[in-house]
C-alpha cells in the first residue's frame, strides 16, 4: 500500500448543501455576493425581465464576428505631429507646429543632415571606376569567332 493511500478507501463524505457551495466557490473562484446571488430564487417574471434586458443589450452592441486569422485592422491615419526635428548628430520632438518654429529659427531642420550631403569621390575610386569603364569598353569591342560549325 502506498504512503499517499487512506487504509480505509470505503468511507465517503456527506457534504451538506451549504458545503457544497463553499467547496464549489473555493474551487472555481467567486466572491460572498455572488453566494447571495446563488442561493436566491428567481421568479419566472425576473427571468424573463433579465433575457429582455440581455436581447436588448445585444441588439444595441451587437455581436462582433471576426477571423481568429485576419483580425480587423485600423486604417493608417498620417498626423503631422509629434515630428522629429535634426541637428547634426542630435534630434529633438516638436509637438506642434509653434514648437517646430521655434526649433527652425533655433537652427533645427526636419530633415537629418545626412540626407541632403551626398559622399564626394575620392581619386582612387575615381581612378578604379575609369579602370573599369575602360576594361568594359575594350571587352566590348572584341569581336567573338565564327564558333562550332554548323552540321551539314
Amino acid at each position: 500500500m502506498s504512503i499517499n493511500e487512506h487504509r480505509n478507501q470505503n468511507v465517503s463524505v456527506r457534504w451538506t448543501a451549504q458545503e457544497k457551495r463553499e467547496q464549489e466557490i473555493a474551487l472555481y473562484g467567486g466572491k460572498p455576493e455572488d453566494r447571495a446571488m446563488a442561493e436566491r430564487q428567481f421568479t419566472k417574471e425576473e427571468i424573463e425581465n433579465m433575457r429582455i434586458a440581455v436581447a436588448q443589450h445585444d441588439k444595441k452592441e451587437g455581436i462582433k464576428e471576426f477571423d481568429l486569422n485576419n483580425p480587423p485592422k485600423k486604417h493608417y491615419v498620417h498626423q503631422e505631429f509629434p515630428k522629429m526635428m535634426y541637428r547634426g548628430g542630435e534630434h529633438q520632438i516638436a509637438q506642434n507646429r509653434h514648437d517646430e518654429q521655434a526649433a527652425i529659427k533655433a537652427g533645427w531642420s526636419t530633415k537629418p543632415g545626412f540626407v541632403d550631403a551626398e559622399p564626394e569621390e575620392s581619386e582612387e575610386d575615381k581612378a578604379l571606376r575609369l579602370e573599369a569603364e575602360q576594361l568594359k569598353a575594350e571587352n566590348d569591342s572584341l569581336k567573338r569567332g565564327p564558333g562550332r560549325p554548323r552540321k551539314e
